[in-house]
């Protein structure tokens, strides 16, 4: 019986430890993506549900019609929407461009096809929008980070500063 109380008291306060460091640890300053990522919320941001408009806003924008890039993580910012999507590795950028040309209203104002992170930084759907394309942990996967708002100057602050990306995740 006592060696019963002291495995039950030693269980019960492992747990207790256990539990404190999950709470402790837990910050609602980041938002969990994919297997073992996480991206830093900014003052402002926060983790929303996908409805059915800020789909179709994203698809609008960001995917091409012949394809399906389904959204991982939304987060709403002031002015602007942070989509967090995964797509296979085998999605060349340049083959997503040539899918995305076909909607109305896209244009590419700028890109960079080397290095780490891909970015584009483009028109579509009424949206301005900076986006990283990079390695995924998930395997097969490459991840896609969409900044979707309604100005260029955010865009384009977003597309220019790609370091404050590669700040916000961790993996």
């Amino acid at each position: 019986m006592i060696v019963f109380a002291r495995v039950f008291c030693f269980a019960l306060l492992i747990s207790g430890a256990f539990l404190m460091d999950s709470c402790g640890s837990s910050s609602n300053d980041k938002v969990a993506y994919g297997i073992d990522g996480f991206y830093s919320l900014q003052k402002g941001e926060k983790k929303i549900a996908a409805t059915k408009d800020l789909v179709k806003e994203y698809e609008t924008s960001c995917v091409p019609d012949s394809i399906s890039i389904p959204i991982n993580v939304l987060i709403d910012g002031t002015s602007y929407k942070v989509v967090i999507a995964f797509t296979q590795s085998s999605l060349q950028l340049g083959d997503y461009l040539r899918m995305m040309a076909s909607k109305q209203g896209f244009s590419v104002i700028q890109e960079q096809k080397g290095g780490e992170p891909k970015k584009l930084f483009f028109t579509s759907g009424g949206k301005h929008v900076a986006q990283f394309w990079s390695a995924s942990t998930v395997p097969g996967m490459q991840e896609i980070f969409s900044f979707m708002c309604n100005d260029s100057v955010t865009a384009a602050s977003f597309y220019n500063t790609t370091s404050t990306l590669q700040q916000r995740i961790s993996k």
